[in-house]
């Protein structure tokens, strides 16, 4: 679970930079609140649609969610 841990803090940090919260980011990504903090937790991955919102949400490149993770 070490790559959820991994996506969970890049997300954060992602999230944090663009001044967003949980809630608005999630409006952005058409997810629920519940599921960007179960994802920043690092208790659970993201589908690839999902990630390429997420992405697009935050102003990331979907390489820069998925920093670190080998």
């Amino acid at each position: 679970m070490e790559a959820a841990k991994q996506f969970g803090r890049n997300l954060h940090a992602a999230r944090r930079q663009a001044g967003m919260t949980q809630d608005r980011l999630a409006a952005e990504a058409f997810t629920h609140r519940a599921a960007v903090s179960r994802m920043e937790n690092g208790h659970q991955l993201p589908r690839l649609d999902d990630m390429l919102w997420l992405a697009a949400g935050t102003g990331v490149q979907v390489r820069d969610l998925l920093q670190g993770i080998a």
